[in-house]
Order: C-alpha cells, then structure tokens, then sequence
C-alpha cells in the first residue's frame, strides 16, 4: 500500500507486492517495467525490465512476460521456446551439430597436412631423412674410415 493514508496497492508488478510507500515505486517482478512496475513487456519482450527478446520462431513473437516460453510457434518449429526444428528431434539436431564439428575438424587436418608437405623440409633426391637411414650412413663412415690404412704403410 502507499500514497496518502496508504490507500492505494502497489502493483501486481512489484516484487514481492511491496512498493515504496510515499509513491510505490517499487523493485519489478519479471516480466513488467516503469517505476511503479505497472507496465507489461510489450510484444517480443519478456524477463526482467522486458530486456530480453522472445524467440524469432514464436508465432507473432509474442511468449510469456516472465519465462520467455512461446504460447504457440511458427510453422515449421516446436519446443517451448519454439527452437527445435518440426520432425526433428532434439538428438538429431545434436547429431546434426557433432558431425559438422567432425567434418570442419577433418579438414582443418587435411589442410595441415597439406601446407606442412608444401613447405615443410625438402628431401634430395635419392637422400633419405629418417633417423635409422642417418645412423647407418654413419656407422659405413666410420668403419671405412677406421680400416683404411694410414700413410707410410703403418697400420
């Protein structure tokens, strides 16, 4: 209650039911707005101060004041909130959603694979780069080295 000899009530919109008692402002449920909270969320709108906008897929996008929920969807769209596509059910929507991760995730492999052949270390040809090709080329090296005779005949 408020104003002179408080015989005014506060608005529906006010949370809790209570409101200032010199002029009711008050603090406003979900889903109302203005000083007094006598205001309902226009169309589209809902939540607190009606800042948030209901779903696109709402019919008329219109959905409850305080929870967002749709009263009804657009053809072709149900679900509360009217986000899930008609026929489809919500894990093959989920379906939908991992296997286009797969797929860009696929490709981004590929294109590392790609660039790093392109401009990654060039081999000679009739050269190998692997470590065990290296080792052994070494080890020829060296036992040739070890066993050719020194200068002067001297072994």
């Amino acid at each position: 209650m408020y104003g002179p000899g408080c015989r005014e009530n506060c608005s529906e919109g006010c949370l809790d039911g209570e409101c200032r008692g010199t002029d009711g402002t008050c603090q406003c449920r979900d889903g109302w707005k203005g000083d007094r909270c006598h205001l309902d969320c226009e169309p589209g709108f809902y939540g607190p101060g009606c800042a948030v906008s209901c779903s696109p897929n709402c019919a008329g996008t219109r959905c409850g004041r305080s929870t967002g929920l749709c009263f009804s969807c657009q053809s072709g769209w149900t679900g509360e909130s009217c986000q899930q596509a008609d026929g489809m059910p919500a894990s093959a929507t989920g379906g939908i959603v991992a296997a286009g991760l797969l797929i860009i995730l696929l490709v981004v492999i590929i294109a590392v694979v790609l660039i790093s052949r392109k401009y990654g270390r060039k081999e000679e040809p009739g050269v190998r780069n692997d470590a065990s090709h290296l080792v052994k080329l070494i080890t020829i090296k060296k036992f040739s080295l070890s066993t050719t005779p020194k200068k002067g005949g001297c072994s």
